[in-house]
Order: structure tokens, then sequence, then C-alpha cells
């Protein structure tokens, strides 16, 4: 199935390395160039081609900021799969910018629910996986849900980023934080 695949900077954009089928493209943005940007890039391709399943993978901390647009997602009846990676806040900035600067932290929501209190049509399933099997689970529910928008909250430790981005956050930590060693961005054991 040919599917748009819509990841935000960050941490969805490495820990989302969904293998995509030929005829299937990506949409993506340059790294930190708008937290916000994925929810409403998912509602143009949507309406732009609705006969196509759509993914989302987005951080919670992104999610907050646009998160009116999954109402207009579902008052146009479109189906995507969005994965919205509960880590806590902004763990990107916590790596570049100080893991506890407090302006990196959301209030946490119960992404799980945001289908019962949005969709009063049963047009949507909501999931939360804490683990890799329950993970597995709630995409192989999403699969064979393509009538539905699916939400699956991916819930993740707050520090939890794939090496790559850490790599990448090290440099950027040592530019806009010249006294920052290795120890200040060090992930947990």
């Amino acid at each position: 199935m040919e599917a748009p695949q819509i990841r935000r900077t960050g941490t969805a954009s490495y820990a989302a390395a969904l293998a995509l089928p030929q005829g299937a493209f990506f949409v993506g943005q340059r790294f930190w160039a708008s937290i916000g940007y994925a929810l409403p890039a998912l509602l143009d391709t949507l309406l732009a081609a609705p006969q196509r399943r759509h993914i989302l993978c987005i951080g919670d901390g992104a999610f907050q900021v646009t998160a009116q647009e999954l109402s207009t997602i579902l008052r146009h009846n479109l189906k995507p799969i969005i994965i919205v990676i509960n880590n806590d806040g902004y763990t990107v900035e916590r790596m570049i910018l100080g893991e506890n600067a407090t302006y990196n932290d959301i209030n946490m929501w119960r992404y799980a629910q945001l289908g019962e209190v949005l969709d009063k049509g049963n047009r949507s399933l909501s999931l939360c996986a804490a683990t890799e099997p329950e993970f597995a689970e709630a995409l192989e529910i999403a699969g064979a849900a393509p009538d539905r928008l699916v939400l699956i909250e991916a819930v993740m430790g707050r520090d939890d980023a794939p090496n790559e981005l850490q790599e990448i956050c090290k440099r950027g930590a040592r530019q806009y934080r010249p006294s920052a060693t290795p120890e200040d961005n060090r992930r947990p054991s």
C-alpha cells in the first residue's frame, strides 16, 4: 500500500525507522525547522490524498503545539495512523540545552484517551504501548483498522533516544553550551 510517512525532526525522525513499501514516500522537515510542523503537514497530505493510508510519528511536545488539528482530521473523516512518542517533553532540547532545564518539560496528557474526547462518531481507535511487544501489537491492530483514525501512544523513557540522534545532540550541545561535557548529555543506563 502506498503511504506517506511524516515525521517531525528530533526523536520521532530517528526512532520511527519504518520500512516503507514501494511507492510510499516520506515527508519531513530539516532539523530544528519547526516544532509542531508534522500534525498540520499530516492534515495537508491527508486532504491531498485521502485514499492513501498515512503514518505520522511525532513527539509529545510537538504534538501538543498543534493537537487541535486532530479534531480537524476527525471532522473530515480521515484515517491516518498517528504514533505519539510520549517521552515527557522535549528530549532533543534536553540533550542540547540541558537535561534539567524546566522549559523542556511539558504537561503530561493521556494521549490514548484523546479519541474519546475528540471523536463522538466512533471514527477513531486509541491504543497505548509501553513495551516493544505492546507496540508491535498496536501496529497490528492499526493495520487491521483501515477505516478508522488510529492513535498509538508509545511510552518511552524521558531520555531515551537513538544513538545517532544522541551524537548529533552532543555536537549541538558543544555549539550552544561550550562548557557542555559528554556527561551532560549522557544516556541513563
